[in-house]
């Protein structure tokens, strides 16, 4: 992740719904392991990334290329999850 590794790992935690302290540990993985909907959970890390970035003073010189990056990625995960 571009916001570096505690940003992301608070990310998935939020999207997880699991006590979010920026570090991934036994209950975030097993949170992760039990879900059923990659496809989603995916989509929710992507979509609380977007807003973060979207509150940056320098999302209107960077908002275009960050959003192309953000499908990307998005794109990207659901291939490595085997989601549709």
């Amino acid at each position: 992740m571009n916001s570096g590794r505690r940003r992301a790992a608070l990310w998935l935690q939020e999207a997880l719904g699991v006590a979010a302290d920026g570090a991934i540990g036994p209950k975030t993985l097993r949170a992760a392991r039990a879900t059923n909907d990659r496809a989603a959970l995916i989509g929710r890390v992507c979509d609380i990334r977007l807003t973060f970035l979207r509150g940056l003073d320098t999302w209107p010189d960077f908002g275009r290329g960050w959003s192309r990056r953000v499908r990307s990625v998005r794109a990207a995960s659901l291939v490595m999850a085997g989601a549709p």
